[in-house]
């Protein structure tokens, strides 16, 4: 689990360091980001359901601060990003059922692409 979440952070951190401006939004990142409501897995723990909720409100808030070329809010959005990971590393030790350990983790993975492909979002004009 510690380097689930390692990685996580690592590759958090270097996508936030990327250009912003490289290509258009694809048609697949639109439609992970419109249907994040509809993905949202579901928890017994609910501390865990309050964590996924919030970081795919983040996600939302991220990627169209980029798309919008909203800079103060990239730059605020990014600390809140390096807040939830940290949140994501106690959340996970309260996670004790080991399909939802595997369900918290492949969800993170979609997290984490999600982010990862930013680096083609181009800003709105």
């Amino acid at each position: 689990m510690k380097s689930l979440l390692l990685f996580f952070v690592l590759s958090f951190l270097v996508s936030c360091n990327s250009e912003t401006s490289k290509t258009v939004v694809s048609e697949q990142i639109e439609n992970k980001t419109t249907n994040d409501k509809e993905n949202i897995p579901t928890f017994k723990n609910s501390s865990v359901v309050e964590y996924v909720k919030e970081y795919n409100e983040y996600i939302r808030e991220y990627i169209s601060a980029l798309e919008n070329n909203n800079k103060s809010k990239i730059e605020q959005l990014k600390k809140q990003g390096v807040e939830l990971i940290e949140k994501a590393k106690v959340i996970s030790t309260e996670l004790k059922i080991p399909e939802e350990i595997e369900k918290f983790k492949k969800w993170l993975e979609i997290q984490n692409r999600k982010i990862k492909n930013t680096d083609f979002i181009t800003p709105q004009k």
